[in-house]
């Protein structure tokens, strides 16, 4: 018996999806989306119609449900008195209470084991992590990064609640020294780039018709709203930057760009900008990113975004995008990509020399050598799922 928790949306499925969908015949599955809201970000996504088709069932919370402790357990984080701590307790665990749980879906056995991504820290995490019949309980990631060292930034004890941790790579390992045993971490890789799984996923989409020849994605967050507001005029001139240079550019005249904006960093106020520009010349899909970027000629990410990892796994030249906004914000200076080594970065003098050479010079030496140093870092030769799903059965 698995329990799936999903928390906010979309990039929870990518990895775990294919993994759960190889073992399907010999488990009962079970989807928790910590509020309805996250019903209408997922419904259309492929890999949620696939979980829809396998699982046993789909819940979340009742909106009414615990009402009273609810607004109690509120009230008490507000007046911070630390004499209630004995209450807030108590009140936590009528909340979060695993009997309940299953008591409310009809299920009258234990779960065996538990997914969730690495980020979710959530209650219900917690108390399933301190049930008397506890699951195994697995963390997983939500994007294909990998946290490389910063000059500068210590590493620091993440929460989890949780026996193992999938990781994407090897070189994850020291972010995840101070908060997990080194016996605890399974680097696996990224199932959900499996040649077998983007087949099964995509395959309706195979015989597309495109209306361009060649095309740009770029994979862009909002982040206006996020950063102080007197910064946002940097984010503001950057973009604006960008597409007078790729619109008034010949070379680029049948060239599509299209914009796939992240599902949580997505003010906007960046569309605003964008219907300033003649809308042939652009459009926004929600199509899945790992999907449109095996349509793409090229990648363009905003900084330090794991999109960069979706173009290179698609092997397709993938590029970074500049930022201006430094000084003055908490966002660090140096990306993890360009740790890495895989990062080749844009900047406001090279836009079109750079995206010509990614769109119609695709075997120059330096995307070979970006995708060269991709592979040494990210397995991508092997059945990732499968070998998940081997560790799962142990």
């Amino acid at each position: 018996n698995v329990l799936l928790v999903i928390r906010k949306g979309q990039p929870e499925l990518d990895w775990i999806t294919p993994v759960l969908y190889q073992m399907r015949s010999t488990l009962n599955i079970y989807i928790f989306l910590s509020t309805e809201t996250i019903l209408p970000k997922i419904e259309k996504n492929p890999n949620y119609l696939i979980l829809k088709q396998i699982a046993k069932k789909i819940f979340w919370p009742k909106k009414m449900e615990n009402l009273f402790w609810k607004i109690l357990s509120k009230f008490l984080r507000i007046i911070k008195i630390n004499i209630l701590s004995n209450l807030s307790t108590f009140i936590y665990k009528r909340i979060h209470n695993v009997e309940n749980l299953k008591k409310n879906i009809g299920f009258n056995q234990e779960f065996d084991f538990v997914f969730t991504e690495y980020g979710n820290n959530s209650s219900w995490i917690k108390a399933l992590f301190e049930y008397k019949k506890k699951p195994i309980i697995f963390n997983y990631p939500s994007s294909p990064l990998t946290f490389f060292q910063r000059k500068g930034y210590e590493f620091y004890r993440k929460k989890l609640f949780c026996d193992y941790v999938f990781l994407i790579s090897k070189y994850d390992f020291s972010f995840w020294s101070k908060s997990i045993n080194k016996e605890k971490m399974l680097s696996v890789g990224h199932p959900g780039y499996d040649k077998w799984w983007l087949n099964k996923l995509y395959h309706s989409n195979k015989k597309e018709n495109l209306k361009k020849e060649k095309i740009i994605l770029f994979a862009y967050n909002s982040d206006f709203g996020l950063i102080p507001k007197e910064k946002e005029k940097y984010l503001e001139n950057d973009l604006r930057i960008f597409m007078n240079t790729f619109v008034s550019t010949k070379k680029f005249k049948d060239v599509k760009l299209i914009f796939k904006i992240h599902p949580f960093r997505n003010n906007l106020k960046y569309l605003k900008i964008l219907n300033n520009f003649n809308k042939n010349c652009w459009e926004i899909s929600n199509k899945p990113l790992i999907f449109l970027a095996t349509k793409a000629n090229a990648i363009i990410s905003s900084f330090d975004s794991s999109a960069l990892l979706d173009g290179l796994y698609a092997k397709k030249p993938s590029i970074e995008f500049f930022r201006s906004y430094y000084d003055g914000v908490n966002y660090p200076k140096i990306s993890q990509h360009k740790i890495s080594g895989v990062s080749i970065s844009l900047n406001k003098n090279n836009i079109k020399k750079l995206l010509t050479e990614a769109i119609f010079d695709r075997n120059n030496s330096k995307w070979k050598r970006q995708l060269n140093r991709f592979k040494k870092i990210y397995s991508t030769n092997v059945d990732k799922s499968n070998e998940a799903c081997e560790i799962i059965n142990k």
